[in-house]
């Protein structure tokens, strides 16, 4: 299933909403387009614009980086081709400046030097802490390393993973 849907609902016609806005509790169970079944509890918030004739709503990705970082988010630090588990640990008010923390990171698999990894996640209150700064790129806002550019910050899950190939 794709993750942007279209709303096809009378109701949310009716309502005459201006472009962009987001759906609230009472939009939980309205109709989405041709089987995709209805709003979702986890789909409040989500952004909705009129296409069309029909309305289509932001999918989970797009809605994240729109909030922005939150305290206890899951994020990653991407260092060349390794990932590393990171929770938020600390976000400036006007969004700018995120703290983040290393988390105990556990391998759950059998598969040795293989690129087909599993990690359990849990946060560490002793783990390495990087702060992170927000920076307008042409590719769009990304998060680096303050003093180290080459690490990238990701928000919204937590991933592990080494390159064993470096």
């Amino acid at each position: 299933m794709a993750k942007t849907r279209t709303i096809i609902s009378d109701d949310l016609r009716r309502d005459k909403r201006p472009q962009g806005s987001e759906l609230t509790k009472d939009d939980v169970g309205r109709v989405l387009d041709y089987g995709f079944g209805r709003v979702l509890e986890n789909d409040v918030g989500k952004r909705v614009w009129l296409r069309d004739g029909t309305f289509s709503m932001e999918n989970d990705d797009q809605r994240n980086k729109r909030k922005g970082p939150k305290v206890g988010d899951g994020a990653t630090c991407y260092i060349g081709s390794d990932s590393h588990a990171c929770t938020v640990i600390a976000v400036s008010p006007s969004g700018h400046t995120v703290t983040v923390q290393r988390d105990k990171v556990t391998r759950m698999d059998t598969n040795g030097m293989s690129d087909c990894q599993e990690y359990a996640y849990e946060p560490n209150p002793d783990g390495e802490t990087y702060i992170a700064t927000r920076r307008r790129t042409k590719h769009g806002t990304i998060y680096r390393v303050k003093g180290c550019s080459s690490i990238r910050v990701g928000f919204g899950a937590r991933h592990e993973h080494y390159d064993f190939s470096f």
